[in-house]
């Protein structure tokens, strides 16, 4: 059995991102502890893998438009914690995708450092051949707040790829795996499959923060994809999420007895 573990979107030096513990604040312990215990827990059960892919957006960037909701826009410390976020995963081989150019374009290329020191590649796309299955990973993917339409942003990367091998003799990969959204979704369209991958960031209000925190209007996930192939070829592909009503409950409070 073959173990690829596919993960994403740390969002390291958010508020609300991936964090090492020694690193947290204060205001956002009680909420973010549990998430980097569930990551915690599930790669000890999980592991070491075959593959590790690590799909993009691992730091936050500087705060183009918010910084109030940072823990630090010094992109080197951001660096930092996500090299320590990806080296919690043991893995054989890894591969790395670059972000959106919102997160992680800017006068450093922190994810290249970051892969640099796994002495891991990086690219846009990541194409593997693993037991004659063809795998094809990037961060952007289109994106829908509606639910119903999550799952076409998904299958439009398994019919773009067929037009460019009927078109131009690009040979099409078998299964697409994308992040960017923060939620999982899947489309089928024959024998190709393509996903979208939880990511590491909460959706919840940020403590001590007077400004609202809008993520997605709908669908959220928090969490990362096992995928496991057998001897036989069969490709298994399961989101693992974390339920966030554990950490964060919304109550109703009554100020009339």
């Amino acid at each position: 059995m073959i173990t690829m573990l596919h993960e994403g979107d740390y969002h390291c030096g958010n508020a609300l991102g991936l964090t090492p513990p020694e690193e947290l604040d204060p205001r956002a312990r009680a909420i973010l502890e549990p998430m980097w215990a569930f990551r915690e827990a599930e790669i000890k059960a999980i592991g070491k893998v075959d593959i590790h892919i690590v799909g993009g957006d691992i730091v936050d960037g500087p705060g183009k438009k918010d910084t109030i909701g940072l823990l630090t826009t010094d992109l080197y410390r951001q660096a930092e914690w996500a090299e320590a976020c990806v080296g919690r995963v043991k893995a054989r081989h890894r591969y790395f995708n670059f972000g959106s150019s919102y997160h992680v374009v800017n006068g450093l290329n922190v994810e290249a450092m970051v892969a640099k020191a796994f002495d891991a590649p990086i690219h846009d796309y990541v194409r593997l051949r693993v037991k004659e299955k063809k795998f094809n990973f990037r961060h952007f993917v289109g994106r829908s707040d509606v639910e119903r339409g999550q799952p076409a942003q998904a299958a439009r990367e398994i019919t773009r790829a067929l037009i460019q091998e009927a078109l131009e003799g690009y040979e099409a990969a078998d299964i697409f795996g994308r992040d960017h959204v923060h939620y999982y979704t899947r489309a089928d369209i024959g024998d190709r499959v393509a996903y979208t991958c939880p990511g590491w960031q909460l959706n919840v209000e940020t403590p001590g923060s007077v400004y609202p925190r809008g993520l997605r209007t709908q669908y959220y996930d928090v969490g990362y994809t096992l995928i496991q192939i057998d001897n036989q070829g069969e490709v298994y592909i399961r989101p693992r999420r974390m339920k966030l009503a554990k950490i964060y409950p919304k109550e109703y409070l009554c100020p009339i007895g």
